[in-house]
């Protein structure tokens, strides 16, 4: 059976939603006038959900095109 995803792109979406939610934190803390939180956090949530996972959802599974082709074998077949 094909699989769809590799190690790697477990790894990078399980990091990306980690990042998202680490910036979530961070735009919670107090005071609301806190630089890190109105600064830091909404890059960090940016750069989790919109940059990382999708990285991790388009990263090419080398696993997957190897065991696809076998040695003898017709492109069409």
């Amino acid at each position: 059976m094909k699989q769809s995803f590799g190690k790697i792109n477990l790894v990078l979406i399980v990091l990306g939603a980690a990042l998202g939610f680490f910036g979530l934190y961070l735009l919670s803390l107090a005071p609301v006038n806190n630089p890190i939180s109105l600064n830091v956090a909404p890059f960090v949530v940016v750069a989790g959900y919109v940059v990382v996972i999708p990285a991790g959802i388009l990263w090419p599974n080398k696993g997957a095109q190897t065991a696809e082709k076998k040695p003898g074998q017709a492109a069409g077949a």
